[in-house]
């Protein structure tokens, strides 16, 4: 990489120079202490307030919850720009257990984007403004489900949907 800077071609180029300045950003934020930011289950004031602002329970990473607050803090640390979550588990059910695992898992799901919204709203840009007015959301899902109770009391997979676009843009 060192001689790929030094040649007089790549320094002409707006994508190679966009590629070195990216990892050079991208050591500085190792470097300058980004796992402690995202350490989300540490004693500092500020992932005490995130872990009941997002309702995080136990010390997972896995969850619902903690993945949408690692998504925050990701963006707010200034460790990523885009960054992409799973906002719900567990909604692949084709049996009679959809009339109560669907709606608890979605509300959950909602309720952990809320949180995340509620934190980019109330977190201050550098720039100005708030982390929300220059971040756009995009929450969505690969299918649905059908209207239509299968055999085994469910929902089968449906090619219908709807997604949610909030914040910078919209």
């Amino acid at each position: 990489l060192a001689s790929f800077a030094d040649c007089t071609v790549a320094q002409r180029s707006k994508q190679a120079q966009t590629a070195l300045d990216s990892r050079s950003s991208a050591f500085e934020l190792v470097g300058g202490g980004l796992g402690d930011q995202l350490d989300l289950f540490s004693d500092a004031a500020q992932m005490i307030d995130l872990r009941e602002r997002f309702r995080i329970t136990g010390n997972s990473a896995s969850t619902v919850e903690a993945r949408a607050a690692l998504a925050g803090l990701a963006i707010t640390s200034g460790a990523s720009r885009v960054v992409s979550y799973g906002a719900s588990d567990n909604l692949d059910t084709h049996f009679d257990n959809w009339a109560d695992d669907q709606f608890a898992n979605q509300y959950r799901g909602y309720r952990a984007l809320a949180a995340l919204v509620d934190h980019l709203g109330s977190t201050l840009h550098p720039a100005g403004g708030t982390m929300l007015e220059r971040t756009t959301i995009l929450a969505f899902s690969d299918f649905a489900r059908t209207p239509i109770i299968n055999g085994n009391g469910g929902r089968d997979h449906w090619l219908m949907n709807a997604c949610l676009l909030l914040g910078k843009g919209v």
